[in-house]
């Protein structure tokens, strides 16, 4: 990685005015403009050795903040409030001990690598813990687990009866 100049920091800081008013166009209040300002620029320092020259500075600078505000907007639109804990208690349902039997039938279904993985993830194993204990990479685990879910959706929707009642 190439060591970050004085002269890219002080151009950053020449297109403050320019960033502000880009933020402007993306964010109606103050408060988020400026904090989409302030991010930008960090985000800019920090990889600052994905600039190319060829693409233009002023490019890169409204490709750059259009990616932070759009993660912004992503991670505000997932988040609910609930300082009580209302909500989660509304949205939680306990399982029964038919869904328990029903996730047992399922998981009998498919070959037991895939079933034994779906049940480290239940568990709150991480894909590293899981690749540590099999020996395998972190990509390996994540590949695994896609055919482990592509394996349970094939069985819960297998037309063989299931004990669960309907």
């Amino acid at each position: 990685m190439t060591k970050r100049t004085e002269e890219f920091d002080a151009r950053v800081v020449s297109y403050l005015p320019y960033l502000r008013k880009q933020a402007a166009r993306m964010e109606r209040d103050e408060q988020k403009r400026e904090d989409l300002v302030s991010e930008t620029v960090i985000k800019l320092l920090d990889t600052h050795h994905t600039f190319r020259p060829e693409g233009g500075f002023v490019n890169w600078m409204y490709w750059t903040m259009r990616g932070v505000a759009t993660s912004n907007h992503r991670r505000v639109n997932k988040e609910v409030e609930d300082p009580d804990g209302k909500v989660a208690a509304a949205v939680a349902v306990p399982s029964t001990q038919e869904d328990q039997a029903y996730v047992s039938e399922v998981l009998s279904r498919i070959p037991a690598k895939h079933s034994e993985i779906v049940q480290r993830l239940v568990a709150g194993w991480t894909h590293e813990e899981i690749g540590a204990e099999r020996g395998i990479t972190r990509q390996a685990v994540a590949s695994y687990i896609s055919r482990a879910r592509a394996a349970v959706r094939h069985a819960a929707n297998d037309n063989r009866p299931l004990r669960r009642a309907a």
